[in-house]
């Protein structure tokens, strides 16, 4: 029988200590323990809108829950500050009902889910790659599957309304909508539970939640995970802040250019980097798309520096917010070179650029 291989990584939380493979047959369906992973309901006792149906790591369910006081109440604004209501098509949206003020809490709730964003790592045994990426997504299916029949009717049935913007990518549904309205958690925001948590250790996790999924990413919303209330809460970015991140856009062309240029230094595209990602941490922005994309400057700036401890440090938080495979997949050739981030620096592409073309213009 055809089997596929799942590799869980090393883990300091429980997991396995060293790289172990599991094998499973293709035809069965997912058992629990699936590559390293368990499904459960947090928080235990709680009312079935408050309850979040889960597959997380082996062992990270036990250290939620020993947090003293777990769970904490779900945060609750002073008084109502939205409504859904339709947006543009068909779709439902969130819509404020009064003046917020910034850093305020706007809403805050428990996920309908929180799983893996993607499935663990996978080799298939004598089929080939486009074959193994579709048989991946069938096992993703078979475990969101499992996840919705332990939900309530009305909560799968809200789940299901959803928007799934991939039915042209994917007949996959649920992997679909889960695709479409995740929201990620940062390794930070699993850290008060889990000290020394890593996306290296496992695999992103995120969210998809009744209404904070209905968001527009924009630099206008603040979406957190609290591990304490094991809820996902809404806040609003203050006005100057938010103005300076919504115009800080990245033109990967022209930081090329600028890095190649060997004649003109670095420092102001790395002082300005330094100073958005300042500003995006203050504001709990960082799981907006321009904080991966402003760590990715700075590393590869480091990179055509040869600055290895700068480097580093830029990877370790680059590999907590990287691209999916989707999203690799969606880059042009350049930049899928640039986003190929390596623990070692001597295999980045970028790697001593500008002193390898310094090199290579004095030897003209």
């Amino acid at each position: 029988m055809q089997q596929l291989q799942f590799t869980c990584g090393t883990s300091t939380f429980g997991l396995s200590t060293s790289p172990e493979t599991i094998p499973f047959p293709k035809e069965e369906a997912l058992p629990h323990g699936m590559a390293g992973l368990m499904l459960t309901s947090l928080p235990k006792f709680a009312a079935p809108k408050d309850t979040t149906e889960c597959a997380l790591p082996l062992g990270m369910k036990k250290l939620i829950v020993a947090q003293p006081g777990f769970p904490r109440p779900i945060p609750s604004p002073t008084s109502p500050a939205h409504t859904i209501a339709p947006a543009s098509g068909a779709d439902l949206g969130m819509f404020a009902t009064r003046n917020i003020t910034a850093g305020e809490l706007v809403f805050a709730e428990r996920a309908f889910v929180i799983a893996p964003l993607s499935m663990p790592g996978v080799t298939i045994l004598g089929i080939g790659r486009t074959e193994a990426e579709k048989d991946l997504l069938k096992h993703r299916e078979a475990l969101l599957e499992r996840l919705l029949g332990r939900m309530s009717h009305e909560n799968a049935t809200e789940l299901l309304a959803l928007a799934n913007s991939r039915t042209h990518a994917t007949p996959h549904v649920l992997h679909g909508i889960l695709e479409t309205n995740a929201w990620a958690i940062i390794a930070s925001e699993m850290r008060p539970a889990i000290p020394g948590f890593s996306v290296d250790s496992v695999f992103r996790l995120g969210g998809t939640c009744a209404v904070l999924s209905r968001i527009n990413h924009s630099p206008n919303a603040v979406i957190s995970f609290d591990i304490s209330s094991f809820s996902f809460a809404l806040r609003v970015a203050s006005d100057a802040r938010r103005k300076v991140i919504a115009t800080s856009e990245i033109d990967s062309k022209a930081v090329g250019m600028a890095l190649m240029d060997i004649s003109q230094p670095v420092d102001y595209l790395i002082n300005r980097g330094l100073r958005i990602l300042r500003l995006i941490t203050e504001e709990g922005l960082q799981s907006d798309n321009l904080y991966r994309n402003h760590l990715a400057v700075l590393g590869l700036a480091y990179a055509s520096l040869g600055n290895r401890e700068r480097y580093l440090w830029a990877y370790a938080r680059i590999s907590e917010v990287n691209l999916s495979n989707a999203e690799m997949e969606a880059l042009s050739a350049e930049d899928k070179l640039i986003w190929t981030f390596y623990p070692d620096p001597e295999n980045y592409a970028f790697w001593d650029m500008r002193l390898r073309i310094k090199a290579h213009e004095q030897g003209k």
